[in-house]
């Protein structure tokens, strides 16, 4: 069964990089809970913080069938069920 996780876990890394392209990079940030270089994210990608974490949860519901990134006291941060997917 490990084999069989990792090989899913690894199909789940790239529909997701696949899927987001140049926003595959907010996933790491909010990973990290990093909220400064996620606003910075964000802006160059010229949109809101908001919008962006509504695209990402977007593509993240045709892939897992649920939302990935959760609003924080802190910013935005990935959902701890699916962290082991990054």
């Amino acid at each position: 069964t490990t084999s069989r996780i990792t090989a899913e876990t690894g199909s789940y890394l790239d529909a997701f990089r696949t899927s987001l392209g140049e926003l595959f990079p907010f996933l790491q940030l909010c990973l990290n809970g990093d909220i400064i270089s996620q606003r910075r994210f964000a802006s160059q990608c010229l949109c809101t913080l908001e919008e962006l974490c509504d695209r990402v949860n977007d593509v993240s519901l045709d892939i897992i069938g649920d939302i990935l990134i959760e609003e924080s006291d802190d910013g935005y941060r990935l959902i701890d069920d699916y962290k082991d997917l990054f």
